[in-house]
């Protein structure tokens, strides 16, 4: 691979992924952070609610099953059981709505 000028950074848990894009992007002027679906998305969105307060620049991107998968509702680690993904997104959308 050739060298792209991103940094990985790790972070051991979503919520602290958060706020370390947080701090890098007021130094920098952007960040981006990656997550999984669910409990880790919703960790997340602590840190990233003072991002969304404060107009701190920071993408935050969640790996979502496939589309095959959402599409069948099938079952998956990460989910209710019910085979619907939409709940985190419901929620957040509430509250971005609020402002």
């Amino acid at each position: 691979m050739t060298d792209n000028g991103l940094d990985w950074k790790g972070n051991p848990n979503e919520l602290i992924a958060s706020y370390a894009a947080d701090g890098y992007a007021r130094i920098t002027g952007a960040a981006a952070f990656i997550t999984t679906f669910g409990p880790g998305e919703l960790s997340a969105y602590c840190g990233m609610a003072g991002h969304y307060c404060e107009f701190v620049p920071v993408c935050h991107i969640v790996g979502y099953p496939g589309v095959p998968a959402q599409k069948a509702h099938m079952i998956m680690h990460h989910s209710l059981g019910t085979g619907e993904f939409e709940c985190v997104i419901c929620c957040l959308e509430s509250s971005l709505n609020a402002r």
